[in-house]
């Protein structure tokens, strides 16, 4: 009687492991829906993956991007991180096999401290321990993070190595630079068609453009940007006697440029 009672007893466990793991899945599967991939844990749900028997595996971003914190690889990491992960959901919708969790340490300090995590981003993979995915190693495999050769295809290489399950990069079309770039098109274009037949004025009007060429001409060749880049004085003096014109070949006084000018004008 008391060897059937044990029976009992272990076939009882093992049905609550496999119904409290099938559970949580569905939830897993639920948010992950939801989430582009991500799943978004707290300290309840991560002691569930961490303690409870696993069929399944979870890649863990622990992580923190508050400003408070100004953790510029946080922020770094985190859009390669969901890019992995929308991709491998995009590729493998209904997989049970493999999940992408992010903890942020506002909503776990407790098991940052348990698990003695002194720095962040740290990216843990939880294999699977029951079922046919179960891997030999126990203990939770540490990506070596390095903010050299951080990329979406060096994170999804690691990943498929250790689970045996190939992702495959998608580069989603980002719909919201699209309408933004549409929109600044949109009104670029009307803005021209307002102002077409100002431009067509100032386009055909010689008398413009005439003045605005005598103008350059006289600027970039009387001396002027000469004179203002190297702050050189109006004009000098020689024993109070004011000088107008410079003796030299390679400089001038900025009265030159108005003489110049002027001469120009009369002709």
């Amino acid at each position: 009687m008391k060897i059937t009672l044990e029976k009992i007893f272990l076939i009882l466990c093992f049905f609550s492991h496999v119904f409290s793991t099938q559970v949580i899945i569905q939830d897993f599967l639920k948010e992950r829906k939801a989430n582009n991939g991500i799943i978004q844990l707290n300290s309840k749900s991560i002691n569930s993956v961490i303690t409870k028997p696993r069929n399944y595996t979870m890649v863990i971003m622990f992580t923190t991007t508050e400003e408070q914190y100004n953790c510029n690889l946080c922020k770094k990491l985190e859009p390669i991180f969901k890019l992995v992960a929308k991709s491998q959901h995009k590729t493998y919708p209904k997989s049970e096999e493999l999940f992408f969790g992010i903890l942020e340490f506002s909503d776990g300090p407790e098991v940052f401290e348990k698990l003695q995590l002194t720095a962040v981003p740290v990216i843990m993979l939880y294999p699977a321990t029951i079922g046919p995915n179960a891997s030999r190693k126990n203990t939770p495999y540490i990506l070596n993070i390095k903010s050299g050769d951080i990329s979406s295809n060096w994170l999804a290489q690691i990943i498929s190595q250790e689970t045996k399950q190939p992702i495959r990069i998608i580069q989603f079309i980002n719909y919201g630079k699209v309408f933004f770039y549409a929109f600044i098109t949109f009104l670029s274009v009307v803005f021209l068609r307002l102002i077409r037949s100002f431009v067509f004025f100032i386009i055909t009007k010689k008398e413009l453009w005439l003045i605005l060429s005598l103008a350059s001409i006289l600027i970039f060749n009387s001396g002027y940007m000469f004179t203002r880049i190297r702050n050189i004085s109006f004009n000098g003096y020689d024993n109070d006697i004011p000088i107008y014109i410079l003796e030299t070949f390679n400089s001038q006084y900025g009265i030159e440029s108005l003489i110049i000018s002027t001469t120009c004008k009369k002709f």
